[in-house]
């Protein structure tokens, strides 16, 4: 119960149910819950991070992008206060990309909790807290991280 209901994840692989169109895949956490369906909410949200395919369609016919949407979208509709996001933007054109990020960082200004993995230094450097690894291991805690900090810390080899 707290799993579905506090914490949510964004898959690096979607992971998606290929059995059931956009829209059913995006709802199945509030149905799980069982909580109300607003279509019109969920309409406006696929509106809002430039969802172009139908939600009818399922999700074996759509694009990587497309998919990825439909997996954030799953995300957004659940409320959750912790978000686990593994590289939310890889397979999204660089004007959804920004969209999304927009959309997880204004959530973190509502309290929500985001921690993101990203090879993106330049989304990185928007965030409030980076944290640099390399082979497995902790190189550095960055608070306000700035795109030049994040590329020295991930180029220096002595730490």
């Amino acid at each position: 119960m707290f799993r579905r209901t506090q914490v949510g994840f964004i898959f690096q692989s979607y992971n998606l149910i290929p059995a059931l169109p956009a829209f059913d895949n995006i709802v199945l956490p509030l149905r799980l819950s069982r909580k109300k369906v607003d279509k019109q909410k969920i309409d406006q949200l696929l509106k809002d991070i430039n969802f172009n395919a139908a939600p009818a369609n399922f999700v074996t016919a759509l694009s990587g992008g497309e998919r990825q949407k439909v997996a954030i979208a799953r995300v957004l509709v659940s409320n959750c206060r912790v978000i686990f996001a593994d590289e939310p933007t890889g397979a999204l054109d660089s004007v959804s990309g920004k969209i999304i990020f927009g959309l997880l960082r204004d959530l973190t200004k509502q309290g929500v909790c985001v921690v993101m993995v990203t090879h993106d230094i330049e989304m990185a450097a928007n965030t409030d807290r980076a944290i640099t690894l390399r082979d497995g291991q902790l190189r550095q805690i960055l608070d306000k991280p700035n795109a030049q900090d994040l590329f020295e810390a991930l180029n220096d080899e002595k730490k």
